[in-house]
């Protein structure tokens, strides 16, 4: 990750070489209840249209229970069955959020992507299911 994401207005770039790029704009930020990224630019290599997550959202809320855990709900606004990456993207999504981000908030381990290590076998069936790999 290329540029920070801890502030308002804060902008970073996030790469999976040959795979996946996209720079956000934090566009919300309320410590402890929300956090949003708006995609300003994007690049997907499997699908016709690259830019296809340009304006979209990407939306973590927060919400305290009474048992004194936490909520996390998480929507990537304008990732919809209508377009082209959905299938794939939701995939990629539900790894990273509710696998390895739920570990590390309840574990303090999670897996989270590292260009040194290339893509997980998940992610190259992904691609394979998609044709794109």
């Amino acid at each position: 990750m290329q540029g920070g994401s801890g502030a308002l207005g804060d902008v970073f770039t996030f790469e999976v070489e040959g795979v996946h790029r996209s720079t956000q704009r934090v566009t919300a930020f309320e410590p402890g209840r929300l956090l949003e990224w708006t995609v300003e630019e994007a690049w997907l290599s499997f699908v016709a249209r690259p830019d296809e997550w340009r304006g979209s959202r990407i939306r973590f809320e927060l919400a305290p229970l009474a048992d004194g855990r936490t909520e996390l709900t998480f929507t990537h606004l304008g990732l919809t069955p209508a377009v082209e990456c959905f299938e794939a993207c939701s995939g990629g999504w539900m790894f990273y959020v509710a696998g390895s981000l739920r570990r590390l908030a309840t574990e303090g381990e999670g897996e989270p992507h590292r260009a040194e290590t290339g893509l997980r076998e998940f992610e190259h069936d992904l691609l394979d299911a998609h044709g794109a790999g």
